[in-house]
C-alpha cells in the first residue's frame, strides 16, 4: 500500500488552463515579445538621456614648460567646459522622444498578434479535445452495438452480414480515434512549446466552443476599424512631419557655441598669481553652405516630404482595406451565426434519428446498415456543429484585432 501511495504521489497531475492562463503565459515567456521588450527598453533609455547633449564637455589637463631664462620648469593646470546649442539639439531630444512613442506602438501590436494567434490556437485546441472526446463516446458506442449485433446474430435474429458490418463500423471507430488522439497529441505538444510550457506537463485545457457571443453579439457596426498597422503607421507620419520640420529649421537656425576656459600655475612654480587666466567665450554662427539647394539639410527635408507622402498613400490604402476587411468579416461572422444555428438544428434531428433507428434496430425492424447511417449522419452533424464554432471564434477575434478593442469586447452578450 505505501509503495502504491508513493507512485500515485509521484504520477504527474493534470493542470487546468483557460483562455486567459494561456494567454498570460504566451505574453510571458514568448520569445517575439521579449525580443521587442529588449529593443523599447533601448528606445526609452535614448529618449531619457537624449538631454544628455545640453551638458557642457568639460576638458582638463596639464602642462610643462622650460624656458631658456628659468632654471626650473614651469607647470600649469587647465580646465575648459564648452556647450553648442542648436535647432538641431532639440529636434534630436524630440525624435528620440517620438521613436520611444513608436516603439510602445510596435510593442502593442506585437503583443496583440501573439495575442490573437494564441487564443486563435486555444480554441482550435479544444476543438480538437473536444473532438477526440467525441469519437471516444462514438467509439464506445460502436462497441456497444458491436456487443449487440453479435448476441443478435449468434441468436439467429440478424443475418451475418450485420454483424459484419458492425465489426467494420467498429474498426472504423478505433482508427478515426487513433488519428485523432495522435494529431492532438502532436499538435498540444508544439502548442505547448509556442507559450513556453514543458512538453512533460500534462495540461487540459478548459473552456467551451459555445461561448458566450454564439447567444447574443454586440453590434460591431459603429465600430471603427483601427488596425495596430494603421495606429503604427499614423505614428510613423507623425515622426516624419516632425523631421522636415527640423531638417527646414537646421537650414535657417543659428549655432550657439560657448566656452570657458582658465589655466593656472602650479603650486612652488616660479609664476606669479598674475600668470592666472580665465577665458569665456560665445560665437554665433551659421552653416552658410546649408543655404545651398544642395546641402544635406535641404536634402534631409526633401527625404522627409518624401517619407510623409508615401506614409500618407499607405494610410489611405490600409483605410480602404480595413474597412473593407471588417465589412467582410461582420457578413462572415453573421452568415457563422446563422449557420451554426441550422447545425444545431441538424444535430438536434440526427440525434433523434439516431434514437428512433436505435430502438428499431433493437427490435428487428431495422438494419446495421440503416443503423450506421444513422450513426454516421450524426457524427458529421456534431462535427460540423463544432467547426462551424470554432470559424465564428476566430472570425470575431480577427473583428476585435482589426477594431482594435480588447478581445471579448465584441463577443460580450448585450
Amino acid at each position: 500500500m505505501a509503495c502504491v501511495l508513493l507512485i500515485i504521489g509521484m504520477a504527474p497531475s493534470e493542470t487546468v488552463y483557460g483562455v486567459d492562463e494561456i494567454v498570460g503565459l504566451a505574453i510571458k515567456e514568448n520569445t517575439t515579445i521579449q525580443r521587442d521588450d529588449v529593443a523599447l527598453y533601448a528606445l526609452r533609455r535614448k529618449a531619457g538621456k537624449s538631454w544628455s547633449s545640453m551638458i557642457p564637455l568639460l576638458s582638463a589637463g596639464g602642462e610643462l614648460t622650460r624656458t631658456g631664462e628659468s632654471t626650473a620648469p614651469l607647470g600649469a593646470s587647465t580646465l575648459s567646459a564648452s556647450v553648442s546649442v542648436s535647432a538641431s539639439t532639440f529636434a534630436a531630444m524630440k525624435q528620440a522622444r517620438l521613436s520611444y512613442e513608436a516603439g510602445l506602438l510596435n510593442h502593442g501590436a506585437v503583443v496583440r498578434e501573439v495575442e490573437r494567434s494564441v487564443r486563435k490556437s486555444f480554441y482550435y485546441m479544444l476543438y480538437e479535445q473536444e473532438y477526440v472526446k467525441y469519437l471516444t463516446v462514438a467509439f464506445e458506442t460502436a462497441e456497444n452495438q458491436y456487443d449487440l449485433t453479435l448476441a443478435k446474430q449468434r441468436a439467429g435474429l440478424v443475418p451475418n452480414l450485420d454483424e459484419v458490418a458492425a465489426r467494420v463500423n467498429r474498426e472504423n471507430s478505433r482508427l478515426a480515434l487513433m488519428v485523432a488522439e495522435n494529431d492532438y497529441r502532436n499538435d498540444l505538444s508544439a502548442f505547448k512549446q509556442s507559450i513556453g510550457l514543458s512538453y512533460q506537463e500534462d495540461v487540459v485545457l478548459q473552456g467551451s466552443l459555445d461561448a458566450p457571443f454564439l447567444e447574443g453579439f454586440v453590434d460591431a457596426n459603429n465600430l471603427v476599424a483601427m488596425s495596430p498597422e494603421y495606429l503604427s503607421l499614423v505614428k510613423k507620419l507623425a515622426v516624419a512631419k516632425t523631421a522636415k520640420k527640423d531638417a527646414a529649421m537646421n537650414v535657417w537656425s543659428p549655432t550657439l557655441s560657448c566656452t570657458v576656459a582658465s589655466r593656472r600655475p602650479l603650486s612652488g612654480s616660479d609664476r606669479d598669481s598674475s600668470s592666472s587666466t580665465l577665458n569665456v567665450t560665445a560665437a554665433l554662427s551659421f552653416q552658410v553652405n546649408e543655404f545651398l539647394p544642395w546641402s544635406s539639410a535641404r536634402e534631409s527635408a526633401l527625404t522627409a516630404d518624401d517619407s510623409i507622402k508615401d506614409l500618407e498613400l499607405q494610410i489611405k490604402a490600409l483605410i480602404t482595406a480595413d474597412s473593407s476587411k471588417k465589412k467582410s468579416l461582420i457578413r462572415e461572422i453573421e452568415n457563422l451565426r446563422k449557420t451554426l444555428e441550422t447545425r444545431r438544428l441538424t444535430v438536434s434531428l440526427a440525434d433523434e434519428s439516431y434514437r428512433l433507428t436505435e430502438e428499431a434496430y433493437k427490435a428487428g425492424s431495422k438494419d446495421a446498415i440503416t443503423m450506421k447511417n444513422a450513426s454516421d449522419a450524426l457524427q458529421e452533424a456534431k462535427v460540423g456543429m463544432m467547426k462551424e464554432s470554432y470559424a465564428l471564434i476566430s472570425s470575431v477575434l480577427d473583428l476585435e484585432y482589426l477594431c482594435g478593442v480588447p478581445f471579448g469586447t465584441i463577443g460580450r452578450v448585450k
